[in-house]
């Protein structure tokens, strides 16, 4: 559920200013008065828009498939086998963790914009023209960005010397 008192909720309701958070977690409010131009102001109000909203979905997302173990029932949780649910526990812990390699690896080949479009394109499964509209960008630059991302990652995983 949309949470109305969260930082990305009084950011949207608030046009005239960005909120964000400050060292110590409490909303604060960034005005025009605090940007140079205009032109600063509105391209820190979309670009923290969009941010929060991605940041918003990625929690309702995890929300939304993840259950507690409280709400299950007892006989639910309870394995026939406790070795077999032990071997299979460490198998998915392990696959996670090279699963964050790997994503970590990645981050380091390309920049930040590539691997958010990348995380967009591939990871939430957007369009090409959806994360273009997210960006204020034109379609073909998020996928010049896309392949030239894809095309750093396939020549460092070729690599040999690694």
């Amino acid at each position: 559920m949309f949470d109305q008192k969260s930082v990305y909720a009084l950011n949207k309701k608030d046009t005239d200013a960005i909120v964000c958070p400050d060292v110590t977690g409490k909303p604060r409010r960034l005005t025009r008065a605090d940007f140079d131009t205009e032109e600063d102001f509105m391209f820190w109000k979309n670009w923290s828009d969009r941010d929060y909203q991605l940041q918003d979905n990625a929690e309702t997302t995890e929300k939304r498939y993840t259950v507690s173990l409280s709400v299950l029932p007892e006989t639910a949780t309870m394995s026939s086998n406790p070795e077999e649910a032990m071997i299979k526990l460490q198998t998915q812990l392990e696959t996670a963790r090279v699963n964050a390699d790997l994503i970590s690896q990645v981050r380091s080949l390309v920049t930040e914009r590539q691997f958010r479009r990348l995380w967009l394109f591939y990871g939430k499964q957007m369009k090409q023209e959806q994360i273009a509209e997210i960006e204020s960008a034109h379609q073909q630059n998020i996928s010049v960005s896309i392949a030239a991302a894809k095309k750093k990652i396939i020549k460092s995983f070729n690599d040999p010397r690694k």
